[in-house]
């Protein structure tokens, strides 16, 4: 017995160099009192503490009185435990509830990284949606869906799988680090077999040279990110990003039912409000049309297959739920114009947009670090939309771009939003 709290502790050591939630729970025939009355009880729960565990038993679960079922965990929420008699056994009957914040491991998913890529290509060069015109933009957007939901379950199908989260699973954290941390553990179980004051000198210095060598690690990872995005400054500020505690996302327990239809009231109301503030009896100077170019737009004109090969070049990202993501589309670029094309050029020639393409998932970030989460207002919402929404919708921008350019329709001093034009353009007219 006097090595059991020994054994237990090399073991639970070694699961948290692994994982960064755990639960341990049983009959350890290790009793012990509140009063930390029982043999080795001090001792145990000093492994307890120093292991950064949680034992929620604090009840006898036992007819003789004592505690004899354990439930430790590390990084988890427990309800408060029921203990309840038993009839069928001398242990006492405990029911708790554990809550795992986050979502829940598991699932299916596409292995996209590993698919095959050639049989994927062939099929969606060989094959052709089914779609008509005739039935309507709906339906067309539907066939493209289905054909490449098709090839997806064909060459990345959907499988099973468990997410295993490492504890210490940062880039930074090296093999050399871990073999380190789990010296640093050895060293701490000599220290507590005799409490000697060697023993203890030797560990605090091990805890200096680990500490040390993270504080290296972590600045040597930092630099070699900087040093590779080099006149990148969109991955400096990203690379800042993932540095800084400045993460403005939602709580980590999973949103509830009730806090998604709050945000949906307070942005539906946010809207109204402005819709209502908009006064209808103002007054607008008229348009010196003098100054503006005779030109129209009646039309947008039909997107051409290098148009197209130009828009998914330039949009990376998409929805969570297309079914296949932009990286994949853009390596089987060759085979999709004759496919996409109808759909796009026929919602520019008839004025009407697929229902997909106006279907988002919103993402609530928070404006200001340390907002109440609580709060509604404090919420800017970023919608998530189709990938080829988003290539309709780049070709519709850059022609009335160019169409408002050219009719002269903007103020000759406006700089933002407009290419070849600066804040340093507009200061330098300005004196």
């Amino acid at each position: 017995m006097p090595s059991f709290p020994l054994s237990l502790s090399e073991q639970v050591a070694d699961l948290l160099t692994h994982h960064t939630r755990i639960t341990i729970f049983g009959d350890f025939n290790y009793w012990y009192d509140n009063d930390l009355a029982g043999p080795h009880a001090t001792e145990l729960f000093e492994i307890l503490t120093s292991l950064n565990l949680i034992q929620h038993i604090t009840l006898p679960t036992h007819t003789k009185g004592h505690i004899l079922d354990h439930i430790w965990t590390h990084n988890l929420a427990l309800s408060r435990p029921i203990i309840s008699p038993c009839l069928w056994s001398d242990h006492y009957l405990i029911e708790v509830t554990i809550t795992i914040k986050g979502s829940i491991p598991g699932g299916l998913r596409r292995k996209w990284n590993s698919y095959d890529s050639q049989g994927f290509l062939d099929f969606v060069t060989n094959t052709r949606p089914i779609i008509n015109p005739e039935s309507g933009i709906d339906s067309m957007e539907d066939g493209i869906t289905t054909w490449l939901q098709s090839a997806s379950d064909r060459f990345a199908p959907l499988t099973r799988f468990v997410h295993t989260r490492y504890g210490n699973s940062h880039r930074w954290f090296s093999e050399e680090l871990k073999a380190q941390k789990l010296k640093l553990r050895h060293l701490e179980r000599n220290w507590r077999r005799g409490y000697s004051k060697e023993d203890r000198a030797e560990f605090v210095r091990a805890c200096n040279v680990y500490k040390n060598a993270i504080t290296k690690a972590k600045a040597s990872h930092i630099s070699e990110r900087i040093d590779s995005a080099r006149n990148k400054s969109k991955e400096i500020f990203k690379i800042m990003n993932d540095f800084s505690s400045d993460h403005r996302v939602l709580p980590s327990q999973d949103p509830t039912q009730d806090t998604c239809n709050a945000l949906n009231t307070y942005f539906i109301q946010k809207i109204a409000d402005i819709k209502n503030a908009i006064s209808p009896s103002i007054s607008l100077s008229p348009l010196d049309s003098s100054s503006l170019n005779p030109c129209s737009l009646t039309q947008f004109p039909a997107i051409t297959s290098s148009t197209l090969s130009e828009l998914t070049t330039s949009i990376k990202s998409g929805s969570p739920k297309d079914c296949c993501p932009p990286p994949v589309l853009r390596a089987v670029f060759s085979a999709l114009p004759d496919s996409i094309l109808p759909l796009l050029n026929t919602s520019l020639s008839t004025g009407t947009v697929p229902s997909v393409f106006k279907q988002a998932i919103l993402v609530p970030l928070l404006k200001k670090v340390g907002a109440d989460p609580a709060n509604s207002a404090n919420y800017r919402p970023i919608s998530l939309l189709p990938y080829t929404s988003k290539l309709l919708e780049a070709h519709v921008t850059t022609c009335l771009s160019a169409f408002i350019e050219s009719s002269g329709f903007l103020e000759p001093n406006k700089a933002g939003f407009r290419p070849a034009h600066s804040t340093e353009a507009v200061h330098s007219k300005s004196h």
